[in-house]
């Protein structure tokens, strides 16, 4: 082959080498589309809107701005993130949105302009019709309520129930409103003793228990207890104050009234918050000073006894 046949070869195999070699552009412009999935609806049904940019990669084209008015009059349900991907050379924005009318007739998703370029989508139109129109636009017809079957027996039986309960309810209210009342035997025990005297002796058979048997017993709190409860009895029956039923804090807040000596309130105090520590909170620490506790409740009984002022009493004389 001679030189002149060869040349045209040549030039031919460097221009496809060329046009291999050098960079292709993948897209020649950027495009933007928008897409529903459907154009007729009912009124508040959800019409899902997407819309697609692509460009070439380093583009500085974005997706339309959807804030303020950008749809008009529609109403966003949902406006979930952009989405982004590349694909053999091309960028893909992508956006969905939920949008819906509560109008009826036709509609219209306005055409949109990409950011940064000179693309835009075209105008959607979408017919909302009413739900009470048939597929073909014509009014569906109002069915007549079905009747219900009546069950009887399954309405009267529970109705018979209730009024059995509410006449055995109010015999039973009637029978306790009239029956005589029973006098309680326990009533006629009044224990006529001045309050320091019972709370005294009381306290004389719980130490007695106590070294009956009390230091061997592997739970000694019900001891404490009962030191508790004899003060507290004691504090009811001699100050009216209800302290078999109020707590340690109750108790010292309501008794301060009571013309009582501070260093005895004190004493009261310790002596049945310690109780309250062994009984609840199971300080053994404390149980060892058993006979201590009874010597301190004796005492504050003593310093609080009431003295009576009739002649020849026992108290007077002492």
């Amino acid at each position: 082959m001679n030189l002149r046949h060869l040349i045209p070869v040549l030039a031919t195999a460097l221009l496809l080498t060329l046009s291999i070699l050098a960079p292709r552009s993948v897209l020649a412009e950027t495009t933007m589309r928008a897409e529903v999935d459907k154009t007729t609806a009912t009124i508040g049904d959800p019409i899902t809107l997407t819309i697609t940019l692509e460009t070439e990669p380093g583009s500085g084209a974005l997706l339309p701005d959807f804030g303020d008015d950008a749809l008009g009059e529609w109403t966003v349900l949902a406006a979930p993130p952009a989405t982004e991907s590349v694909l053999e050379g091309v960028t893909r924005k992508s956006r969905t949105l939920v949008l819906t009318s509560f109008d009826l007739g036709e509609h219209e998703i306005p055409s949109l302009t990409a950011i940064g370029a000179d693309t835009k989508t075209n105008a959607i139109p979408v017919t909302f019709v009413s739900v009470g129109l048939d597929e073909d636009g014509e009014l569906r017809n109002v069915k007549a309520p079905a009747a219900a079957p009546r069950n009887w027996p399954r309405v009267l039986i529970p109705w018979g129930i209730v009024l059995i309960l509410a006449l055995l309810a109010a015999w039973i209210l009637y029978r306790i409103k009239t029956r005589p009342v029973a006098l309680d035997p326990t009533l006629a025990a009044v224990d006529l003793r001045p309050a320091h005297e019972i709370a005294g002796k009381e306290l004389a058979d719980l130490l007695v228990r106590w070294q009956a048997g009390g230091d061997s017993d592997p739970d000694r709190r019900q001891y404490f207890y009962d030191i508790s409860q004899i003060v507290r009895a004691y504090i009811r029956n001699r100050y009216g104050l209800p302290a078999t039923e109020r707590t340690t804090r109750e108790i010292m807040n309501e008794i301060k009234v009571e013309r009582i000596a501070p260093e005895t309130i004190g004493r009261l105090r310790t002596l049945l918050t310690d109780c309250d520590r062994v009984k609840y909170a199971a300080d053994s620490s404390l149980e060892e000073r058993f006979v201590e506790y009874v010597e301190a409740s004796r005492a504050f009984v003593h310093e609080t006894r009431e003295h009576r002022s009739q002649p020849g009493s026992s108290e007077e004389a002492a």
